[in-house]
């Protein structure tokens, strides 16, 4: 399939940094009152468990009307960029975008992983922009395994309460598993999660990662 472009703007900001060694994605749709918590919470996360690392914050948008993409960008950030300054870490930017196509997730997922591949980045983490508890150890548990690890895809397990999650225990995950005929953790549905680069392989069939 081939990829929606992004908007010349975006691609003209993302060739402007360069590359990057991580990238947290942020899909959102309307979620002016908590995506600053979120940013907050990405931005000294990466600051105090990747010190050393250029890291990018994406905001895929799919068309808020409420302010959304400029609370990212308002959002402040003084912890990092103390951290940044002081400790020879390496540089965060943030970059918000309209995606293109059909709306939904797939769409700003498909946006913020474009972006992730333009910046060559070691590892990408997508986590939703209504969360209420997230906090800055969630994206060392996310990204290490595939920054110091060999894993390429990381996805969370929450301990629920038996009645927690309906939905996705009695329709969505029984659904996904017959259509796909794998045992998966149905956590994995849910937004929060990371992703290596695509590996690439060499003429004599050995599987590489982008250098």
């Amino acid at each position: 399939m081939q990829s929606t472009p992004l908007p010349s703007a975006t691609e003209a900001q993302v060739r402007a940094i360069g590359t990057a060694d991580l990238v947290v994605g942020i899909p959102s749709y309307n979620n002016a009152s908590t995506i600053g918590h979120v940013a907050r919470a990405a931005g000294a996360g990466l600051a105090k468990y990747f010190p050393g690392a250029k890291a990018v914050i994406v905001n895929s948008d799919g068309g808020s009307t409420d302010g959304t993409p400029q609370a990212v960008l308002e959002a402040e950030l003084p912890d990092l960029r103390t951290v940044l300054v002081n400790h020879a870490a390496g540089t965060a930017a943030r970059i918000s975008t309209p995606y293109h196509g059909i709306p939904g997730k797939g769409s700003a997922f498909r946006a913020i992983f474009q972006i992730a591949d333009l910046l060559h980045a070691r590892a990408c983490a997508v986590v939703d922009s209504d969360l209420r508890s997230i906090t800055p150890a969630w994206f060392e548990l996310l990204l290490r395994p595939i920054v110091d690890g060999d894993f390429d895809y990381v996805a969370p397990l929450y301990q629920r309460h038996k009645f927690d999650g309906t939905i996705t225990n009695g329709i969505v995950y029984p659904l996904t598993r017959a259509l796909y005929g794998r045992r998966t953790c149905d956590d994995g549905i849910a937004a929060p999660r990371s992703r290596s680069p695509r590996p690439r392989w060499d003429g004599a069939g050995a599987r590489t990662r982008p250098g």
